[in-house]
Parts: structure tokens; C-alpha cells; sequence
């Protein structure tokens, strides 16, 4: 149940991204990359044979051209409908931040 309500905000969100940001405007604003990766956490994950926990991990990275991007971003979050649930959905996992965080090593296509 978890899982359809944690998908249900990542999808909530990702509509709000696509409505208020913009991957190819204002350098100052730009959004460079956004990306949700879902994937199940293993018990060993040097020997998937072994199966996983039963829980799963979600990693949302979001990356801004400028310092400004971030803040603006910030700004519109402030109006987005599920914030309130976003910030508890963090409060209740695990939730790891890089706030800012900066691009150290990267490779492309």
C-alpha cells in the first residue's frame, strides 16, 4: 500500500516539475536533469541470489544549472499541492539530501 501512495506523490510531483520548470529556458532557472529510479533493496547486494528485503528504494535527483534554479524551485514548491505530503513521506523513510549538492563526477550521452 505503501508503494501505490509513495508512486502516486513521485507522480504528483513530476507533474508539478513538468508545469512550473523548464529544461531548455532561462539558464538562471534551468532544470539540467530530473529523474526518479525505483529499484528493490537487496540482501546482499554483492549476491543478488540471496534475494531482496522486501523493501524497496526510490532516488529522486534533480539537477539545476545555477544555485538561482534551486531557489526558484524552492519558491514554486512552496505552491505545490503536496508539499505538506511530500515532507511527510520524507519524515516517515529514510530520506538522504544533498541540499545543494554539486555534480563531481558525470558521463553523458
Amino acid at each position: 500500500a505503501d508503494i501505490e501512495k509513495v508512486e502516486a506523490l513521485l507522480a504528483s510531483h513530476r507533474e508539478f516539475m513538468a508545469s512550473t520548470h523548464s529544461v531548455t529556458g532561462d539558464k538562471d532557472i534551468r532544470l539540467n536533469a530530473y529523474t526518479v529510479l525505483k529499484g528493490p533493496e537487496m540482501k546482499n547486494p554483492m549476491d543478488p541470489t540471496e534475494g531482496t528485503t522486501g523493501a524497496m528504494f526510490y532516488i529522486l535527483t534533480e539537477h539545476y544549472e545555477t544555485p538561482n534554479g534551486l531557489k526558484k524551485h524552492l519558491e514554486a514548491g512552496s505552491n505545490w499541492k503536496d508539499m505538506g505530503a511530500m515532507q511527510e513521506m520524507m519524515g516517515k523513510y529514510a530520506v538522504g539530501m544533498t541540499f545543494p549538492g554539486f555534480v563531481i563526477s558525470k558521463m553523458n550521452r
